[in-house]
């Protein structure tokens, strides 16, 4: 059956009550061609409204946060022998081999339970707590990138498969003056 096209009044009704809001500009520039008669808006990730934490003290120097699903694309490195490697080597590079060894902790979500000990709820305490874990973090979930950087903890993020934190997080620091990068 076909649909019936709306009426200006209809439109105009359905603009002023439906608001669609998108995370990355190339879903906001599909959303106003598909959906051009909702209003469409570009808004960082609503995660940045859960900061800004306090961070805890941290207990290791990097908390590499990596998934363990289908949209990784790191998942040869989820494993100590090959991180402690390259760690050695980036050490040996930058300081030679006087000094501890760099400490690290291979994370994903679930892992909070097994290190803090927190339950496993959804974004709370025990996630910032989880975020500050370590000195530096390097993550490839976009969430965890956001949390770590609401907490102040400096943050290295690796993109996916699908390109989910670049697209998401570009938009959210070029929406703010003091996130541009400029040379």
């Amino acid at each position: 059956a076909e649909q019936a096209a709306l009426t200006s009044k209809q439109t105009k009704m359905i603009k002023s009550r439906v608001i669609f809001t998108w995370r990355s500009l190339n879903s906001y520039n599909e959303a106003l061609r598909l959906y051009p008669m909702v209003e469409n808006k570009l808004v960082p990730d609503i995660a940045f409204q859960l900061g800004p934490y306090a961070p805890n003290p941290p207990k290791i120097d990097i908390l590499i946060f990596l998934r363990s699903d289908v949209e990784s694309i790191l998942g040869e490195f989820r494993d100590h022998t090959t991180v402690r490697e390259l760690l050695i080597d980036v050490q040996t590079d930058l300081v030679g081999t006087d000094g501890p060894p760099i400490s690290f902790e291979i994370v994903d979500w679930t892992d909070r339970k097994r290190l803090l000990n927190v339950p496993l709820s959804t974004f709370d305490k025990g996630v910032t707590q989880f975020m500050s874990y370590g000195k530096v973090v390097i993550a490839d979930r976009l969430h965890a990138a956001i949390l770590t950087y609401l907490t102040g903890v400096p943050i290295v993020y690796l993109d996916q498969s699908y390109g989910k934190l670049n697209k998401t997080l570009d938009v959210a620091f070029d929406s703010w003056e003091g996130c541009r990068d400029y040379e």
